[in-house]
């Protein structure tokens, strides 16, 4: 994988979309508009839910918003509308790092830090009360401690006891070669350098050079997009594996959040999709575009939500239930969407007619 998700990223990105195109950034913007839209609406729950901390506004703003637009998002469009709209899946992986990703670690953090300033001032309280203590109970405490080290010992320095929870699979770790998290909010990440480099190759015109569907293309470098081809084309069925294998020991049903699962699959399914219509309708976007971004709001939770929620230790079990359970529904959901726009005449895409 650590050869074939560059390749997959530089092919796509890179090569075959076209990033001069005004209308795909009108696309993107469309997108982080719904995306912020979202949060603000999220914000606003959380306002009025005053006994709600932090920490379950990221979650929410995290499982709302983060969907699987690349490797899920991807064969949808190409099944559907095309490569032109299928190029745009990938533009919007870029929003993990400028928009989506941040939101929820900055709500995280916070609670922790939060958290670690009030444990500190209960541990300063703790000692205070120490020194009044008997001494009898305070050998007490010590030799308890005493008791406690030769299982400290055991244990590597910096790292936490090891658990069930944290043995955890590794499939997804190597899209991101992230050593140091398992999310890839750090600059760091070679897979947000790897977006940007495409970008880079499409904007500044080498696509044209570079693909063979394009008139200016050299011959002499066609081998480049061959090798990209073979290598990228991997990508995708080794991941949509991974995403089988990894669901496939996991609990399909929550055992104590199964109607916040289900509150939060309707509101996937449902009002945000919806949102994104009338967002696409109210920028005038009745292409490829357009239907397009409406697919993509409506792809199921993507799992680097879970492994995010797995890294703070909170809603793991609330990912994991939302992502499983969205795959499930997503081709009935799917088709459904897609004959209501070719009903209501939303979208003047060719495809619609076939569909």
């Amino acid at each position: 994988m650590k050869s074939c998700f560059p390749a997959f990223v530089i092919h796509l990105l890179g090569i075959k979309a076209d990033l001069q195109d005004a209308a795909a950034w009108r696309a993107l913007g469309v997108f982080v508009l719904w995306v912020t839209l979202i949060q603000l609406g999220c914000f606003a729950w959380h306002k009025l839910h005053r006994q709600q901390g932090m920490q379950q506004l990221g979650v929410h703003c995290l499982l709302l918003t983060t969907n699987n637009t690349g490797f899920i998002g991807w064969p949808v469009l190409m099944a559907t509308v095309g490569a032109k709209g299928a190029a745009m899946s990938m533009l919007l992986s870029v929003l993990l790092f400028v928009q989506l990703l941040p939101v929820a670690v900055a709500c995280f953090e916070y609670q922790r830090f939060m958290e670690q300033g009030t444990g500190e001032s209960h541990h300063g309280r703790e000692q205070a009360a120490d020194k009044v203590l008997p001494v009898s109970v305070q050998n007490t405490t010590v030799a308890a401690a005493a008791a406690a080290a030769p299982a400290a010992a055991l244990q590597k320095p910096g790292h936490a006891a090891p658990t069930a929870a944290t043995q955890f699979t590794h499939e997804f770790r190597y899209c991101f070669w992230s050593n140091a998290d398992y999310v890839p909010s750090k600059l760091q990440s070679p897979l947000m350098w790897l977006n940007f480099l495409a970008i880079a190759i499409s904007l500044s015109g080498l696509r044209r050079y570079l693909d063979p569907a394009s008139p200016a293309a050299l011959p002499a470098l066609g081998f480049i997009d061959g090798l990209l081809n073979w290598f990228s084309s991997a990508c995708i069925p080794v991941l949509l594996f991974a995403n089988g294998v990894w669901m496939s020991d996991k609990q399909v049903f929550s055992k104590q959040g199964q109607l916040q699962v289900t509150q939060l699959l309707l509101l996937k399914l449902l009002l945000l999709p919806a949102l994104m219509v009338a967002l696409t309708l109210l920028c005038g976007m009745r292409d490829e575009y357009g239907l397009g971004l409406v697919l993509l709001s409506a792809c199921p939770l993507a799992q680097l939500a879970f492994l995010m929620c797995h890294q703070y230790h909170t809603a793991a079990e609330l990912a994991t239930s939302l992502t499983i359970q969205g795959v499930l529904l997503m081709l009935p959901h799917m088709i459904a969407l897609i004959k209501l726009c070719q009903l209501a005449q939303l979208y003047d895409v060719s495809m619609l007619n076939s569909a």
